[in-house]
């Protein structure tokens, strides 16, 4: 129980899980800003912009959720991208064979994306669009079953966890949160002040 050794697992855990995640965001962001304009300092200035202008990089450096959802959305974006760009069963930017079927990566954008909203339940609205770029975008046959397939896993969880905790599905953990710490109430209170 010494502050030194809280101080340093709680920097530790935040390092090796939303610090790691946050990286692997710029990654994302840089790969898919280069997929668009195809320059290299487009896409850096792109991602340093994402890292350093906006709150991801403070969020980076705290155990909060906020960056963990929007990592997941950028990963499910990017191999829905990714799907869309591959033409006839070769990958376009190198003429390779695709060794992963179109519908498994559709149905990890969708795991992804349903883990984004499990984690921050402000991120369902971001699934909703996801699914529509899917069904409007993707050309792959059936795309949005697959997509759903893999929301669906996520959200089964939850309902699961919801029942063994609370004892309903529809109950959520904002449900129990301390009346001081909701000022607004209900799940947009919880989320958008706690």
């Amino acid at each position: 129980d010494e502050w030194w050794t809280l101080t340093c697992n709680g920097w530790l855990t935040t390092v090796f899980s939303s610090g790691l995640l946050s990286a692997l965001g710029c990654v994302l962001c840089f790969r898919l800003a280069l997929a668009f304009s195809a320059k290299v300092l487009a896409g850096l200035l792109t991602a340093i912009a994402f890292a350093f202008g906006t709150m991801f990089f403070p969020l980076a450096t705290l155990l909060q959720d906020q960056n963990i959802a929007a990592v997941l959305l950028l990963v499910s974006f990017y191999l829905l991208y990714r799907v869309k760009e591959v033409g006839q069963g070769k990958d376009v930017a190198t003429s390779r064979p695709i060794s992963i079927p179109p519908e498994w990566k559709i149905a990890g954008s969708g795991l992804c994306a349903g883990y984004a909203a499990i984690t921050n339940y402000v991120p369902a609205i971001a699934v909703v669009a996801l699914t529509g770029y899917v069904v409007c975008r993707v050309p792959t046959k059936g795309g949005w079953k697959w997509f759903l397939f893999g929301v669906a896993g996520p959200l089964l969880l939850l309902s699961v966890y919801n029942f063994v905790c609370f004892g309903a599905v529809w109950r959520m953990n904002y449900d129990y949160v301390n009346a001081i710490m909701s000022r607004g109430g209900g799940i947009a209170g919880g989320v958008l002040t706690a």
